[in-house]
C-alpha cells in the first residue's frame, strides 16, 4: 500500500544527462522507492525487468497496457497517485500522465517537451492538482547524492548494463540508442 503523499512513477528515458529522472530519483530513492513499493511505468519491457530485477520496484507497468489507470488505482488502493513525475520529454505520455493523477495532486515534468501540452482543463481543474517543472538539480541536490554514495546507500555500478573501450564507440553507439539492447547505462572506459 503507498502512503497518500507518495511518488507514483519512475518513467525512465534513455538520455544520459545527470539530472533525469532514471539517475537522480533511481540512485539518491532507491531505499525510498523499494521500502515504499512504488510503481515504475514505462514502454519498455527490459527497462521495467530493469525496475524489478535490479532497483527492487515492486510494482511495474507496461505504459501500452490498455489499464494502465486500472493498474495505478489498484496498487494506490483507489486513491491513484499523489505525485506523477514525467521524465520522458514524449507528448504522448505527459499528455496520457494528466489522468493518473490523484485529487489534490502534484505533476512534475522533468522532461523537456519543445511543442505544446495538453489537458483537459475541466479534469485538471476538477483534482485540484499541481503542475510543476523541474529542469536542475542544485548544489545540494549532488551533494546529497555524492554523500549517499559514501555512505553506500547508492550502487551507482547497478546502473551500468554496458561496457566499451573507447575505441569501440563510434560502433556501438547506435547498438545503445536500441530499446532491445536494454541499454540503461553505457560506460566508456578510457585507454582501452
Amino acid at each position: 500500500m503507498l502512503p497518500v503523499g507518495s511518488l507514483k512513477s519512475l518513467v525512465f528515458e534513455k538520455t544520459g544527462s545527470t539530472y533525469k529522472l532514471n539517475q537522480v530519483c533511481s540512485d539518491s530513492l532507491q531505499p525510498f522507492i523499494t521500502s515504499l513499493g512504488l510503481p515504475a511505468l514505462d514502454i519498455n519491457a527490459e527497462r521495467l525487468r530493469f525496475c524489478r530485477e535490479r532497483l527492487g520496484v515492486t510494482h511495474t507497468i507496461q505504459a501500452t497496457d490498455a489499464d494502465v489507470t486500472e493498474q495505478l488505482s489498484a496498487i494506490t488502493n483507489g486513491a491513484m497517485p499523489t505525485v506523477v513525475i514525467d521524465a520522458t520529454g514524449n507528448l504522448r505520455a505527459i499528455n496520457t500522465a494528466f489522468g493518473y493523477l490523484a485529487h489534490g495532486g502534484r505533476y512534475v515534468l522533468v522532461g523537456l517537451q519543445k511543442g505544446d501540452i495538453g489537458v483537459s482543463h475541466p479534469e485538471f481543474h476538477k483534482r485540484e492538482a499541481t503542475l510543476m517543472s523541474s529542469r536542475n538539480a542544485t548544489r545540494a541536490d549532488f551533494d546529497h547524492v555524492m554523500a549517499s554514495m559514501k555512505a553506500g546507500l547508492i550502487t551507482p555500478t547497478t546502473y551500468i548494463t554496458h561496457r566499451v573501450g573507447f575505441g569501440e564507440v563510434a560502433n556501438e553507439f547506435a547498438s545503445w540508442l536500441d530499446p532491445a539492447k536494454g541499454v540503461i547505462k553505457a560506460m566508456v572506459t578510457m585507454g582501452e
